[in-house]
């Protein structure tokens, strides 16, 4: 009998160490977890911060090309540039710059059909080069605005 009570004494005892351990491995789980997701988001808005950077400098790309009357190239700029901007539009952090997006995807839409009847229907068509750099600059603001509110908040 007395063997019974030590032995049951025994057991609630390491049954409580056994819970306390568990408990606390389950703390450490969930800290990891979060620091995990924490350092996850962090690369994403780097990578984020990146491609923004891309996309101002495929702008940039884009006028040179058309200043060096380069349209065939301009226009496969052009076409990349439409792709990165989609990509971005998914991604978090861009759900209030929906509106913003949309425009900035319809001024490439635009400019790509110009870049295109120039090269295939109207040769002789004169891109208007101040306006479409004031465009691109434009966007480019607004992109800077954007990698800077990711990188300081």
């Amino acid at each position: 009998m007395a063997f019974t009570i030590v032995g049951t004494v025994l057991t609630a005892v390491a049954f409580f160490f056994t819970y306390r351990e568990a408990r606390a491995a389950k703390t450490a789980a969930r800290a990891a977890q979060a620091a995990a997701d924490q350092a996850k988001e962090a690369i994403s808005e780097r990578i984020t911060i990146a491609d923004l950077s891309s996309v101002r400098s495929s702008f940039a790309q884009i006028v040179m090309l058309l200043e060096a009357h380069k349209p065939e190239l301009a226009i496969h700029e052009v076409r990349i540039t439409r792709q990165r901007v989609n990509e971005l539009r998914e991604r978090p952090g861009f759900v209030g710059n929906v509106t913003e997006i949309e425009k900035l995807l319809a001024d490439l839409a635009n400019l790509q059909e110009t870049i295109e009847n120039k090269l295939w229907s109207d040769p002789a068509l004169v891109l208007p080069l101040p306006e479409i750099s004031k465009i691109l600059a434009s966007h480019a603001d607004r992109l800077t605005s954007w990698a800077e509110k990711m990188r300081y908040n």
